[in-house]
């Protein structure tokens, strides 16, 4: 997957199309900073949003990725291939910096123990230092396609008295709905210290608001293996 070229070929077809960003991003239902994000190489868009590109604008798949496929079922399922080679590089590479700085390092899957979410990260950690990552959140609730005035996100440390910390925030995104801020929401956090994760819980809330006074909390506790630092 050739990520300059995706993002070179988004920003050609949007000025071919003569759309600002802003238009484009109302073509495809995302935020126009999703779209500056592509056009400037800072992350790619996901698989519904790449395909719903390629049959707006008619164009092949092959041309986004630069990789070939014989039909548009295994381009499918090459792209779901990639990002999770993509994932798992990511991983093996924040190992490494641990390994590299530290000598020995583990890593853990987290998940979520919440049936309306699916969450995918991992955690590498050694004894000075832990890092997580949350790379995908899928929901799976009950149909949800409200377009919300904003929604934010934090992710909390639960420690054994009950205390929650606060560890990283999400981006806060305007008029949008949950699904689409759920495509580019990313966690990418570290602590100089292994006690971070030892003994404690993790959870991840998103704040839905419908106006200023009117919101819906989703609080999504998460799971990790056992660690031993």
């Amino acid at each position: 997957m050739n990520q300059d070229k995706i993002s070179t070929t988004i920003k050609k077809i949007r000025k071919d199309n003569k759309l600002t960003q802003e238009a484009f991003a109302n073509e495809l239902n995302v935020t126009y900073q999703a779209v500056s994000k592509w056009e400037t190489g800072k992350s790619i868009p996901d698989i519904s949003t790449l395909q719903l590109i390629c049959n707006k604008y008619d164009i092949d798949i092959n041309d986004l990725l630069d990789t070939p496929v014989k039909n548009k079922k295994n381009s499918n399922l090459i792209f779901i291939f990639m990002v999770i080679v993509v994932v798992i590089i990511a991983g093996t590479i924040i190992g490494i910096d641990l390994y590299k700085n530290h000598g020995t390092f583990e890593t853990r899957e987290l998940g979520s123990t919440c049936k309306d979410f699916n969450i995918y990260g991992t955690v590498s950690y050694d004894e000075t230092k832990t890092h997580i990552t949350i790379g995908k959140v899928d929901y799976c609730g009950k149909e949800d396609n409200n377009t919300y005035k904003k929604i934010e996100s934090t992710l909390y440390s639960i420690h054994t008295d009950g205390k929650e910390m606060e560890m990283a925030k999400g981006d806060t995104i305007n008029n949008i709905t949950l699904n689409n801020y759920l495509n580019e929401l990313k966690f990418n956090t570290s602590s100089n210290t292994c006690s971070i994760i030892k003994g404690i819980k993790l959870k991840l809330v998103i704040k839905a608001y419908k106006d200023d006074n009117v919101s819906t909390t989703y609080e999504i506790p998460l799971n990790l293996s056992d660690t031993t630092c």
